[in-house]
């Protein structure tokens, strides 16, 4: 099955079990909960909500970085360490476009939004790549596969 649109992958990796759920955490949480969160679901990245509205997301690098540099990282809020500015994609986009969108701003997560702007998941740089890479795959099996069909043909 070749996957066309952001929405495709998303339902994709969710029947395939390699997303459980919208992942996300409460701007009023500390740091050290955002990590302890993040480490417990084995995730590198987080989304960021307000009342369950999205703000921004926090990475275990801000994480590592703030507890590398803060001499009290237990008492720091999310929001003093998130990002707010962040790169998102619609859930129409194509997915061989999100390679590239990732290369060009030098990041490794991307927030899903839908046409109203709410935000529907986070797709990592991995999930990307291993999705356009078995659209590659399936697309040459395709080629071969009418080479063939065309080489009996003649």
């Amino acid at each position: 099955m070749i996957i066309t649109t952001v929405k495709e992958l998303l339902e994709h990796l969710y029947r395939k079990g390699k997303i459980k759920g919208v992942m996300s955490i409460e701007v009023t949480s500390s740091a050290r909960d955002a990590a302890a969160t993040m480490s417990l679901n084995r995730i590198n990245f987080i989304a960021v909500t307000k009342r369950g509205n999205f703000v921004g997301v926090v990475s275990s690098a801000d994480t590592n970085t703030e507890f590398g540099s803060s001499p009290r990282p237990s008492e720091r809020l999310i929001s003093d360490i998130m990002t707010i500015d962040v790169v998102k994609v619609k859930m129409e986009d194509n997915v061989n476009d999100l390679p590239r969108i990732l290369t060009q701003n030098k990041i490794r997560h991307v927030v899903v939004v839908d046409n109203s702007g709410h935000w529907r998941g986070i797709l990592s740089s991995n999930e990307v790549l291993t999705a356009v890479i078995a659209n590659y795959d399936e697309e040459e099996l395709r080629r071969a596969q009418v080479l063939g069909e065309l080489g009996h043909h003649s």
